[in-house]
């Protein structure tokens, strides 16, 4: 039965890894509502109102909204590389901050959290490897939450 909850648990592991990272992709530049306080709920409803009442995408020019990208990137694989999703700030001439939200792939021996290299113009840099989880105000990757379902399965196969 241990094997059972071993061979369960590398499975739940390998599918969920061959699931493709998704990020929220926006720039405060371009649109404001890619600021801090961002509500992806919100953009989530905005966007599917968006694709009811443009049911067959024949507008997709100007729409600089916030959206959920895929991060798939299967060269990276190729050299060592994974996605993270990325949340910046990033200060600008005369006193204007910008922040931005995108994919970013890293080395794999890079850990989710603080940016390695800031420079001196960012004010904020954070990695993270879950699905939306650059729509934080502040980034901490949840090592707990993704350990918990292994550990529970293990649990209740071991008795």
């Amino acid at each position: 039965m241990l094997h059972l909850g071993l061979f369960l648990t590398v499975l739940f592991v390998a599918v969920q890894n061959g699931w493709a990272l998704r990020c929220w992709s926006c720039s405060s530049d371009l649109d404001p509502s890619c600021r801090d306080y961002f509500n992806a709920t919100k953009l989530q409803q905005q966007r599917s109102y968006f694709q009811q009442v443009n049911y067959n995408n024949q507008y997709q020019g100007g729409n600089t909204m916030p959206m959920l990208t895929d991060c798939s990137n299967n060269l990276g694989q190729v050299f060592g590389q994974k996605q993270v999703c990325v949340k910046e700030i990033i200060n600008q001439p005369y006193g204007k901050t910008s922040i931005s939200r995108h994919c970013q792939s890293v080395s794999n021996q890079q850990e989710v959290g603080t940016c390695p290299n800031m420079g001196r113009d960012r004010e904020f840099c954070e990695y993270c490897d879950s699905d939306g989880c650059n729509a934080a105000a502040g980034l901490k990757a949840n090592v707990l939450a993704a350990m918990a379902v292994p550990c529970v399965l293990l649990f209740f196969l071991s008795r």
